[in-house]
Formats: structure tokens, sequence, C-alpha cells
């Protein structure tokens, strides 16, 4: 390998950024940077986008690393970058391929790849002689050059450029974390951390420790409960084990993560979501139960594991006091044999390409103006972009950090001084560490609304809901009562979506529609099993409707601006006509789209009209643009079902908030009356537990 060393001379264009990484984090970072007229330069280690969602079957040292069956824990509608959703079609949660998926929409939308250097490493980042007047950064970096002549040599070009900023965005989850255990050198079975787990089959028949109850732990345990012999899930202090869906099947992040929900007093809202995740499991009763609330700790999503746990496939034990020859002894003094133990411990944070004195991680801890600007240095030119932990995606927090910090690199936004920032710093851990409990895992902690709501405010893209009240009613509540998401800081400010607003007020409408994957009508009763109405919809009849398929959200490369038009899901060609004796069994799709006519909606991104495309068999039948249901001597299908289920979303929405404000100012009051929650709370359960036992 021959190495080769230039220095690449600053443009006298537009001002430049470095971006480290090309993951969620980075991704944003450039699109941000794009949009305030500033020229990025991503450097990317791996040779593809997605960060830690780029899955691969090796284990790459230094490299965030999945495993095959991992879901994301939040909704695609909470997730999504804030003026660019998720295609329709996509399902509530996604899977890490279904991730990816998203992230190359929006870099192709955007097109942010050409922005991109792949297969290149930062090596090291220092401030230039003239810093102190100018704030810029010297990155240098290592660049795989291919030989064209000698295709067996590598050769590794070293550069180093001037930025007048710098934005890392290189995660978290790359360097994993293994406590120290005694005995755990002496142990004759295979020990890995989960890092390195990516699939079941090789732990076939095996007894198998997971060390920890975080979601990593949990989501192996669910994963290797159908293949290995036992799994045992070793924890110091239990969790709380919360379900991804809750009331009718809602994401339940979508309920939770609302701004009327984080009014309640904190005790009430802590006691709710204990309740609620015994609903599903009692903590109590399988030994899961810690000794704090839920609010109190990173709670851990899993919809499986009380599934695996009441079937005996999973079981809790305590702590790790001492690993043996063939297993560990436990806290407990028991003595539980295993042939394979998995450290889910976390991961150490990270950033080795820095000086200390400029950027310092110690225990996972750090000191920097929200988690983004390290205070002591004079200049607002270096930015640490998604080091954060929220009880929400991230997807959104790396986003708004990078448009911060684009105004600032721009000009256009300042921040507050010295010793102000060193302030906010200190009260910021003070009541960290006052809330949640001491851990590694909780030194970058916060609530995702608070937190997003603060960034807002320094680039003006908070809304103001009191104002909106006044000027748009239903907007105004819907942002209040319903689920916050990120759409609501393109409202207003720089980077304004003109799409915002739709997307918020029929979020609700959309995640409670009809999911359908088969056909289904009213004629399904016995009586009416013969009928030729049921014989089509079961199949018996050779001459039977074609469905089309459709995609409910199309892309369109626009001005770099993403549109998502909506199509129906439901559309059924129109077999009914007799006349029409020459048509063959099998209908081609292609000869209807081919007779399609065009109709117009509006582009969510930039108001302007966009055209596409709908069957003009189907275009009677398009849900919801209100057109007229044909009578039953047209169809000879029944679509009353169809429409009252079309209906339904809004009574099940406007149910939801009822209940929720129902509920919201009965704990306000409750908090008001007695000051301290935790007493009724304990006197209502002492009370009616006489009668009525109820599980803690």
């Amino acid at each position: 390998m021959s190495e080769k060393s230039r220095n690449i001379k600053p443009s006298t264009g537009s001002k430049k950024v470095a971006i480290i990484g090309a993951g969620c984090s980075g991704l944003a970072a450039i699109k941000c940077s794009l949009d305030e007229g500033i020229t990025p330069k991503c450097f990317e280690r791996s040779d593809s986008i997605g960060g830690l969602w780029n899955y691969s079957d090796n284990v790459v040292p230094g490299t965030a690393s999945i495993y095959k069956s991992l879901v994301i824990n939040t909704s695609k509608d909470m997730m999504m970058f804030s003026d660019f959703p998720a295609p329709d079609s996509f399902p509530p949660f996604l899977t890490h391929t279904k991730v990816m998926e998203y992230f190359h929409l929006y870099a192709e939308n955007f097109k942010l790849l050409q922005y991109i250097n792949f297969r290149t490493d930062v090596l090291a980042i220092t401030k230039t002689v003239d810093y102190e007047s100018s704030g810029e950064w010297c990155v240098q970096y290592s660049k795989k050059v291919e030989d064209n002549k000698n295709s067996d040599t590598n050769k590794v070009e070293i550069c180093r450029e001037i930025f007048q900023g710098v934005m890392i965005c290189t995660g978290h989850h790359s360097t994993p974390y293994v406590p120290k255990i005694d005995g755990l050198d002496i142990f004759e079975g295979q020990v890995l951390h989960s890092h390195a787990y990516k699939s079941p089959e090789k732990f076939q028949d095996k007894t198998v420790l997971i060390v920890g109850l975080g979601n990593s732990a949990a989501d192996i345990a669910c994963d290797l409960a159908k293949t290995a012999k036992n799994v045992y899930l070793s924890s110091r202090r239990g969790a709380w084990i919360v379900p991804r869906t809750a009331f009718w099947g809602l994401p339940a992040d979508m309920l939770a993560n609302s701004r009327l929900v984080f009014t309640m007093p904190y005790s009430v809202l802590d006691w709710c979501v204990q309740k609620q995740a015994n609903f599903r499991l009692d903590h109590q009763t399988y030994g899961l139960k810690p000794n704090h609330g839920v609010l109190n700790c990173h709670p851990s999503i899993n919809d499986e594991l009380p599934i695996h746990l009441v079937n005996g496939r999973v079981q809790i034990k305590s702590n790790v006091q001492k690993v043996m020859k063939d297993g560990v002894l436990l806290e407990d003094d028991t003595f539980v044999p295993c042939d394979v133990i998995i450290m889910a411990t976390g991961y150490d944070y990270r950033i080795d390409f820095i000086s200390p004195e400029v950027l310092k991680l110690e225990n996972n801890s750090t000191e920097l103006y929200e988690y983004v600007f390290p205070p002591h240095l004079p200049h607002p030119t270096l930015a640490v972009i998604g080091l954060v932990q929220a009880i929400g995606a991230v997807m959104p927090i790396s986003e708004i950090q990078s448009r911060w910090f684009a105004r600032l690199i721009s000009g256009a936004s300042h921040l507050p001084s010295q010793s102000s920032m060193i302030q906010s710093i200190r009260a910021k851990r003070s009541e960290m560490d006052a809330l949640y409990v001491q851990s590694r895992r909780h030194t970058l902690q916060t609530f995702w609304i608070e937190y997003m709501d603060k960034i807002a405010s320094h680039i003006q893209a908070k809304p103001n809901l009191f104002r909106m009240l006044f000027t748009d009613p239903e907007l105004a509540i819907k942002c209040f009562l319903g689920p916050c998401f990120p759409a609501q800081y393109r409202l207003t400010g720089p980077g304004k979506w003109q799409g915002a607003r739709q997307f918020i007020v029929t979020a609700m409408t959309r995640a409670c529609r009809p999911r359908h994957t088969r056909l289904t009508s009213k004629a399904s009763s016995p009586s009416t099993k013969k009928s030729p109405e049921c014989k089509l919809a079961l199949g018996y009849n050779e001459k039977r409707p074609t469905v089309p398929s459709s995609n409910n959200i199309f892309y369109n490369n626009n001005n770099n601006s993403s549109s998502f038009i909506s199509s129906s899901n439901n559309s059924i060609t129109n077999s009914t006509n007799k006349r029409s004796s020459s048509r063959s069994d099998n209908i081609d799709i292609n000869s209807i789209n081919n007779s399609s006519t065009n109709t117009t909606s509006n582009h969510p991104r930039t108001s302007t009209l966009v055209t596409h495309q709908i069957p003009q068999a189907t275009k009677q039948y398009t849900h919801p643009t209100g057109a007229t249901r044909p009578s039953r001597k047209e169809s000879m299908f029944d679509f009353s079902d169809v429409i009252k289920r079309a209906r339904r979303p809004e009574w099940m929405t406007m149910t939801f908030y009822v209940a929720l404000v129902t509920f919201c100012c009965v704990a306000w009051v409750i908090a008001i009356l007695f000051h301290k929650a935790e007493n009724v709370l304990t006197f209502f359960e002492q009370t009616v537990g006489r009668y009525l036992p109820m599980s803690d």
C-alpha cells in the first residue's frame, strides 16, 4: 500500500463545511447546508449511505452494526425528516431495509449523493493557524485511489483541506462497551457483544445468557427464543417494557408524544405509563419491575418479549456476579450453565480524530451546549450532530441541529455568551441527574418535544400555537392535542414547507384508515355464498375483477423538493359490462393504464401542480377524492361498508382527543388540589385494592 499526500487549496466562493459521516445525521446535514447556500463536503468511510442502518453480514471494527431482524422503535411519521414524509405504502414501523429505502429516496430527491466522498476516512481535525480570527478548521483525510495499472495495489491518498465549518455526524454505536466481570476471561464458551450479533442460526440448541435489558437485549432474546435451547436475560435493575402499538393498533409514540400529554404532572404521567405497561405484562410477576419509574430511565420498546416470557422461552435472571468456565454465578447465588454470553451492554462514545482539548468525551459524558456546541470555542464553527439520547427518533433531532448550525455559519443566527452556555449546561446536568437513574446510558438524555422546541426557538421555527389558535384553529388544536410531528417545525421560519399543514391535519386520519391486503365484500354470510357477488369475490367465477397495482405515493424530483401524491388503494375494475364478450379472462393492466386520464393535485412542498395518471376503469372508485358511489345496478359490490370505514378514522381521532383532554384535566385538578399526586394515587390503589386487586 502506497501513500501520497497533497493539500487542497481553499475555494474562493461560498462557505464550505465538512460533514463527517453519511448516516441519517450526515444526510440531514448536507441538505440543511444546501438550504442555506453553503457548500457541503461529506466524508464516508464505507461505500454506501445509511450509517447504522446499512446492514452487512460482516462486522467491521469501528463501524456501527445491526442485526438482521431489526425494526425501528419509532413510527414512520415520527421518525421522518420534517419536510419529507415516508411513502404511504410503507408500514407504520419500518425494518432496516425500509429505513435504508427511505434514506435513498431522501438522498435522491434532494440530490445529496454528489456531495458524498465514499471510502474516505477522516484522520484528524485541527485548528488552522488563523483560527482565532477566522474560525476555520483543517481536515486531514485518507482516500482510497484505484490503480488502473495494478488492481491488486491499493493506493491511499492523504489530503488536507480547509473548511469554514465542521459537522461531526459519526453517531455513537460504533465502539462496543464491555464491563469488567470477574472470570469472563476463563469462560470456555463463546463471548460476543450485541454489536457482533447478526442472526439466530448459529445458536441452534444452545443456552444463551444475555447481559443487559435494553432494546438490543430484548430484540436479540426474542430473535433467539425460537432457535436456542434456553435464553436468559440478566439485568441489574430490571426495565419497563413498552409496546410499539397502543389503542386501535395505532403507534404508541403518536399517542404519547403529544404537547398536551407532557403538560400533565410528571408523577401522574409516569403512573399512567406504568399502568399501560402492566396491561400487557405484569412486571412484578415476571421479575422485570425496576425500583424507578418509567420516565426515570430509557424504556425498552418491544412487542414480542411478553409472549416469550409467558411461554418460558425467555427467562429473567438477576445480575451476574461471577463467570465460571461453563456458566455464570448470579447475585442471588444461583448458577446458570450457558454456552454463549452476549454482552448487550451498550457503547462507548468516542471521537478519536479530534483533540480532547477541543472536544472531550469521558464515561459517555461531555460538555456541549444543547448537546451540539463546545462552549469554550470562540467561534460556532464546530458542531456534533446526533449525539443525544431522547425518547423518540434521532432523525428529526439531527435535522433541526443541522438547520441551527447552518444558520450560524451563514450568519443568520448567533449563540449566547460563553458564560450563559456553561450555566445552561450545568443546569441541564443537574436536572438530568435528579431525574434519571445514574448510568452511562443517561448522560445525554432529554425529552423529545422539549428539546426540539428549544432548538427551534434559536432559528424561529417553533410554532406559536397561541397565535395559530386565532388564525388556524384546526391546525392549532391538532398540534397541541395530537402527535408532535417533525413537520410542526416547518410551519414557520426559514425552510417553511407548504405541505406541513396538510400533513399534520390529516396524519391521524391516515394512521387510522383501513389497511386491507385482501379483497373484502359484504356478501360473506352463509346465506349469500352462492350469490354471483360472493362467487366473484371468492374467486369462483372465471371472469373475476382485476385489482390494478398502484403505489400510494410517488416522489418527483422537482426543484430538489419532495411531493407525495395519494392514489387509491381500493381501486377495483368494473367488470359488470356483460356486452364485452370479446374480453379475455386475464385483463391487461397496461392497456388500461394507456387509456387513462390526467388529473392534477397540489404539490405539498412547492404548491405547484403535479400531473399523475388514474386508470379510466377505476376513476369512479377513487378514494378519498369524494367521487359518488355507483348504484347497485352499476356495481357488483356493495361499497357502503368501505365508505363507513373511510369515515371511521375521524371519529376515532375525535374520540382520542376528547378522552385525552378529559384525562389530562382530571390529572391537573388532582395535582393542584393535593399538590402531590403520588399520595392520591397511593390512596386510590390501597382503597380500591381491597375490593379489586390491582397489580403494581
